[in-house]
């Protein structure tokens, strides 16, 4: 309805369990029982695992509910937005059904850029792009490099007289689901480092210091109720309130739990403030540190020293 807010997948998974069993307690013991499953069979088919990232079992450090809404968004411009393509989206399911063996679902080549940034986007012109989750946590150039790693993807020819080629949705997925799930690693550090910055002797964050993290580091504009009401939101899912059950005497203990729940409450670094030297020339982030200090890319696995 339009005038419900839109489930995110997790918030789905939920409503289907208790509409499908009536009773809250056996709707949460079966969807528990799902979720099981899912893990213990993760690795039996390519569907799992990016699933599994969209309801936060897989990269949960880094878990919000802009990563089903992409994956989903991006399945709609594959296969079409407009009650017209309801037939062949029939048609795409009833064939990855007879063929669930290869699970293979193919898309013309020409709606790479569609689904990444928009059907209507110019690729020259960022403020015609439809793609607000990669926004957030990627430059205009990263968003670039997404797509011309996508335009790379294995191809599969189909017709005689008129040649089509196509590119596995789930491949094409699966790369924005990673590019996704990096980029907001690389927004989870700044977080953590301002944490860090800010945190008081001792070490926990509270709310006069989450202004000054606001207002200083992430440049917002926002005036104090509003402020006040994201540190309520954060101090429901990452904080300690005391005795007196007062959110502005609250705290945060945990650099990790802050940088996550401002991911999942849309407390965003802007990506166009970071430094070039947290990505690589490949496009994906630069994540594993080692003891000698070398960082290794997630993408080409290059090496670098940090600042070089």
């Amino acid at each position: 309805s339009k005038n419900n807010p839109r489930e995110n997948m997790l918030e789905y998974l939920e409503s289907f369990f208790l509409n499908r069993f009536g009773v809250q307690k056996m709707a949460t013991a079966k969807l528990k029982e799902f979720i099981g499953a899912l893990i213990y069979y993760k690795d039996e088919h390519r569907r799992f695992s990016p699933f599994m990232i969209q309801i936060g079992i897989l990269d949960g450090d880094v878990y919000s509910r802009a990563l089903s809404d992409m994956a989903i968004m991006l399945l709609r411009r594959s296969y079409g937005e407009t009650l017209e393509h309801l037939t062949s989206i029939a048609e795409e399911m009833r064939t990855i059904f007879e063929n669930h063996n290869t699970g293979v679902s193919l898309v013309p080549e020409t709606v790479i850029k569609a689904c990444i940034v928009g059907r209507k986007a110019s690729l020259d012109d960022p403020s015609t792009w439809q793609a607000p989750e990669f926004l957030a946590v990627a430059t205009p150039d990263q968003i670039r490099g997404l797509v011309a790693r996508a335009n790379e993807l294995e191809r599969e020819t189909k017709g005689e007289n008129k040649i089509t080629h196509y590119v596995d949705i789930d491949q094409l997925l699966s790369l924005c689901l990673e590019s996704l799930v990096n980029w907001t690693k690389i927004s989870c550090k700044r977080l953590e480092r301002y944490f860090d910055k800010h945190k008081g002797q001792d070490k926990n964050l509270e709310y006069e210091e989450f202004t000054h993290i606001i207002h200083d580091d992430l440049a917002i504009d926002w005036p104090a109720k509003t402020t006040c009401a994201k540190w309520k939101q954060l101090i429901d899912l990452a904080g300690e309130v005391g005795e007196d059950g007062d959110a502005a005497n609250a705290i945060i203990t945990e650099h990790e739990a802050f940088a996550v729940a401002c991911i999942q409450v849309n407390i965003i670094p802007s990506p166009n403030g970071e430094s070039t030297h947290e990505i690589c020339s490949c496009g994906r982030a630069y994540e594993k540190e080692k003891e000698d200090d070398l960082k290794t890319c997630l993408g080409c696995k290059s090496e670098r020293l940090p600042g070089v």
